[in-house]
């Protein structure tokens, strides 16, 4: 491989990675907007994933440092 493909290689994977990342953020801002059955009268409310969204958030930024950290060496 030529050293320009491999510039083009490079940053069509970068590209896609980045993609990848948003639409899982993008999935998960739209997760609360999904509703199911309405719970039956009489049961009290509490959020179902309970942080969920934050340490998954969390872990997705922990890994594209992770990723960008790697690609450096």
């Amino acid at each position: 491989m030529t050293k320009i493909y491999k510039k083009m290689y490079i940053q069509i994977k970068k590209s896609f990675f980045y993609c990848f990342i948003g639409f899982l953020l993008l999935l998960l801002v739209n997760s609360g907007h999904v509703q199911a059955q309405p719970t039956p009268p009489g049961t009290p409310q509490s959020p179902i994933d309970g942080g969920l969204s934050l340490l998954l958030g969390a872990g997705a930024v922990a890994a594209v440092v992770r990723y960008q950290t790697q690609n450096r060496k």
